[in-house]
C-alpha cells in the first residue's frame, strides 16, 4: 500500500521543552520510516507557526543519510538536540564508508557539489564524483553506479528506480482543508468519533492513500469543522475503539494506525 501521511503543523504543543519537542519529532520519523511514508504532510493548524520550523528540520534531518547531514544542515538552533533523534535505518541509509567494497549498481544518496568551477557529487566516500547532470550545487540526489570504486563512474535516477523504500519527503501546506481538496487518492481521516470497523480502511488498495491525523487536544471534526462533509471519498475511522487511556498521543496514534493498515497485506501473504 502506497501512504503518506498529514499531520498539523501543532504537532509539537504538548512538549514544553525543545528536548522533548524534538524526541517527539524523531518518533514520529520512526514512525513514518518504519512503515514506509512517502510523504509528511505538515498542515497549517494555528496562527503562532513557532514550532513548524522544529518540526520539519528534525522530520527532513532525520531522514537524510548520515553522511550528508554536515553539508545539507548547518548549525542552527532546531537541532541543537540533534543527538537524542533516532537513526531510521532505511535502505538508503545503509551505507558503507569501504569504497572496495561498491560494486556495479550500488545505489547512494549524495550531494551536488562545486569545486573549481565543476560540478561533482559528495556520496561520503571521501573524495568526490564528477558530476555531469542539471542539478544544482547543494541539492540532493540519488545515484547508481556503473562501475565499481576503481573508476567511480554513475548515473543520476529516480527515488522509485531504488527499487527499496527510500525515505519520505516533508511538505508543508497551508491547510488541511486545501490538502484534501486537492488529493488524488484515497483518505482516511482518523478519529475516535469515527466509525469503529475499519475493515475497509485495512484492505489492499492501489491509490495513494494519505492518512490524516489531528491532536491529542483537538480532533480532525475540530479542526475541519463544517468543511468535513464537503471533503468528498474521506472516511472516518476509529482505530482504537477500546483505548483506556482518556487520549492517544499523536506519535502513538501515527505507529498505532499504521500497523493496523500494515497488518492486512503482510496476513494475506502469509496465507499463500
Amino acid at each position: 500500500m502506497r501512504l503518506s501521511v498529514a499531520i498539523p503543523d501543532s504537532a509539537l504543543d504538548d512538549e514544553t521543552t525543545r528536548l522533548d519537542k524534538t524526541r517527539k519529532a524523531s518518533v514520529i520519523a520512526r514512525a513514518c520510516g518504519v512503515f514506509g511514508a512517502e510523504n509528511v504532510y505538515v498542515y497549517g493548524n494555528r496562527a503562532d507557526k513557532g514550532d513548524v520550523s522544529l518540526l520539519t528540520t528534525i522530520l527532513r534531518y532525520a531522514e537524510t543519510p548520515q553522511y550528508l547531514r554536515k553539508r545539507l544542515f548547518p548549525r542552527v538552533n532546531e537541532l541543537k538536540y540533534a543527538g537524542v533523534v533516532h537513526p531510521l535505518q532505511i535502505p538508503s541509509h545503509m551505507v558503507t564508508s569501504d569504497i572496495r567494497r561498491l560494486k556495479v549498481g550500488d545505489i547512494r544518496d549524495g550531494v551536488v557539489t562545486l569545486s573549481r568551477g565543476a560540478k561533482f557529487v559528495d556520496v561520503g566516500l571521501g573524495r568526490l564524483i564528477t558530476y555531469h547532470g542539471q542539478a544544482r550545487p547543494g541539492t540532493r540526489i540519488t545515484v547508481k553506479f556503473k562501475t565499481d570504486a576503481s573508476e567511480y563512474k554513475i548515473k543520476e535516477i529516480e527515488r522509485s528506480e531504488t527499487g527499496a523504500y527510500w525515505g519520505y519527503e516533508t511538505k508543508l501546506r497551508a491547510s488541511l482543508v486545501d490538502l484534501l481538496r486537492t488529493w488524488e487518492g484515497r483518505i482516511i481521516i482518523t478519529s475516535r468519533k469515527g466509525r469503529i470497523n475499519t475493515d475497509s480502511a485495512r484492505h489492499p488498495h492501489k491509490e495513494h492513500t494519505l492518512v490524516v491525523f489531528g491532536t491529542r487536544d483537538k480532533g480532525l471534526p475540530e479542526i475541519l469543522g463544517r468543511q468535513l462533509g464537503k471533503i468528498q471519498k474521506a472516511p472516518m475511522y476509529n482505530f482504537f475503539p477500546n483505548q483506556r487511556s482518556a487520549t492517544v498521543r499523536l506519535e502513538e496514534a501515527i505507529f498505532g494506525v499504521l500497523s493496523i493498515l500494515d497488518s492486512v497485506p503482510n496476513a494475506d501473504k502469509a496465507k499463500q
